[in-house]
C-alpha cells in the first residue's frame, strides 16, 4: 500500500510593485495567484504560500488600510477556485481579521475549494503583539484526503513543544509558513532537522525569495531555502537560496522511519515506539505557568 503525496513547496517573490497601500496589496494578491497557478501546473496534492504573503512589505499603517476579512477576502477566493481547479490542497500563509480581531494564520483548503480549518499563530514576536495581533491557543491537526497535515508559522518553530503536540495528535506532514532566521545557516538547519526527527513527519518549509538586483533584509540564517525535509532530518528537496520559484518532491506517507529500539532491542517504526513510551505525568513541568520568567526588561507588548 502507498500514500503518495506530491508537495509543490513555493518560494513566493518578497517584493511588490505599487506605490499605494491597495496596489502593493494587489501585487501580492498577484503573486499569491500565479505561483499557486505554477505549483497547480506541476499535478501537486499539497501547495502552500508562505507567512503573510498578502502583506509582504506594507508598513504597519498600510496594513491597516488593506487587512482583508479571513473567510471572505480575496486570497481566500483565490485559494479555493485555484484548489478546485487544480484539484489539489492549498495552505494559504496570509494575515487579516477573524471576527475582527488581526490574526496570522495559515488557511487550509481542500481539492474541492472549501476551507478545512485556520490555523491561528500562537507563539507571536514581539513585534506582532505590538502591532495588535492576536495568538492563537492550540497546535490543529487537519485531516485531508492523503492523511494529516499539522501547520506551525515561524516563530512558533523555536518551540520544540509545538511540533510535539503536533506529532502527539498525528501530524505526518507539518506545513511551516515562516520568514524564521537570523540564528545563523547552521543552526537554523540543525533546528529544522530536529523537528523533523523528533516529531516523525515530513517539514514544507514555505519561505520567499527575492530576484537579481532586489534589496534583501536576510543577511543570515534560511529565510529564502524553500524546501522539504524528511523524518530522518533529511532535506529531500530546497530551492536555492532567495530565488523564486517552485521545488517538489512525492513523499510516500505509509512508509516510517524504522529506527532500532532499545527498550526491544529490534528495528521499529520509531514513532509508535516513541507515543506508547511517553510519560506525560513526567512532564508536568512544561505546562506549569508558574514556572514561566517575567520578561527581560525593555521587552513590552503594549
Amino acid at each position: 500500500m502507498a500514500r503518495k503525496v506530491k508537495i509543490a513547496a513555493i518560494q513566493i517573490p518578497n517584493w511588490v510593485e505599487g506605490e499605494t497601500a491597495q496596489e502593493k496589496y494587489e501585487s501580492n494578491l498577484r503573486n499569491i495567484e500565479t505561483y499557486l497557478r505554477m505549483a497547480g501546473e506541476t499535478g501537486c496534492d499539497l501547495t502552500g504560500v508562505g507567512e503573510c504573503s498578502n502583506t509582504r512589505n506594507l508598513s504597519k499603517e498600510e496594513k491597516e488600510e488593506v487587512l482583508p476579512d479571513l473567510l471572505t477576502g480575496p486570497e481566500v477566493e483565490i485559494g479555493k477556485r485555484l484548489a478546485k481547479e487544480f484539484n489539489m490542497n492549498i495552505v494559504l500563509g496570509i494575515a487579516g481579521l477573524l471576527d475582527g480581531k488581526k490574526r496570522n494564520t495559515a488557511t487550509v483548503i481542500d481539492r474541492k475549494g472549501e476551507i478545512v480549518g485556520m490555523y491561528l499563530k500562537v507563539q507571536l514576536t514581539r513585534l506582532e503583539k505590538l502591532s495588535g495581533i492576536v495568538p492563537g491557543d492550540d497546535f490543529t491537526v487537519f485531516d485531508l484526503d492523503f492523511g494529516k497535515i499539522g501547520c506551525l508559522i515561524c516563530h512558533d518553530f523555536s518551540f520544540a513543544e509545538a511540533a510535539r503536540v503536533l506529532a502527539v495528535r498525528g501530524a505526518e506532514i507539518i506545513v511551516w509558513p515562516s520568514n524564521w532566521s537570523g540564528w545563523g545557516r547552521d543552526l537554523s538547519n540543525c533546528m529544522i532537522r530536529c523537528r523533523a526527527i523528533d516529531s516523525c513527519a515530513y517539514v514544507v518549509f514555505l519561505s520567499s525569495g527575492q530576484g537579481p538586483g532586489k534589496p534583501t533584509n536576510w543577511m543570515t540564517g534560511v529565510a529564502g531555502c524553500t524546501g522539504v525535509v524528511n523524518p530522518m532530518g533529511e532535506y529531500i528537496a530546497q530551492m536555492p537560496h532567495r530565488v523564486p520559484g517552485i521545488v517538489t518532491s512525492e513523499v510516500d506517507l505509509d512508509i516510517k522511519r524504522v529506527a532500532h529500539g532499545f527498550t526491544y532491542d529490534r528495528e521499529d517504526i520509531f514513532i509508535e515506539e516513541m507515543l506508547c513510551e511517553r510519560r506525560p505525568d513526567a512532564y508536568a513541568p512544561l505546562c506549569d505557568a508558574s514556572l514561566v520568567p517575567d520578561p527581560p526588561r525593555g521587552y513590552e507588548t503594549k
